[in-house]
């Protein structure tokens, strides 16, 4: 059985590599794909430039975004990611440290199917990674 991949959309290296860390820690069978900025993340669901070949950078069954990103927000990126026909549907999380009402409320105007405030500690990590894995990814 085949496992759909995640596109986790975050410029801060330490996050990437905790999120990296808790991910092979949990044991998800995922493949967990990284995009560095709000333009990348649009290349990548795209599929143009290097993320053409889907083989190696398939598209994902989830979206986990930052919202406070270079080059395009995460609120950019759902604004566009919503209006695009065959993507509407994706199912996304805000993963985002930020605890603002007004950035929660405007993640889920935008159709978030979650928002969670990314985690400190590495125990948090990988519980955050174990529960992705249990309701989002079917357990994969």
């Amino acid at each position: 059985m085949s496992h759909p991949a995640v596109l986790y959309v975050e410029d801060d290296p330490n996050d990437m590599r905790l999120m990296r860390y808790a991910w092979a820690r949990v044991g998800v069978r995922n493949p967990l794909q990284i995009a560095i900025d709000g333009e990348e993340a649009v290349r990548y669901l795209c599929g143009t430039g290097r993320y053409g070949n889907r083989t190696v950078h398939p598209m994902p069954s989830l979206l986990l975004v930052d919202l406070k990103l270079p080059k395009m927000s995460g609120f950019d990126v759902l604004r566009w990611l919503r209006s695009q026909p065959t993507l509407q549907t994706m199912r996304v999380i805000a993963l985002s440290s930020s605890r603002l009402p007004s950035d929660m409320s405007s993640a889920r105007a935008l159709w978030v199917d979650a928002y969670l405030v990314k985690p400190i500690l590495f125990d948090e990590w990988v519980a955050l990674v174990d529960s992705l894995k249990a309701s989002w990814l079917g357990g994969g």
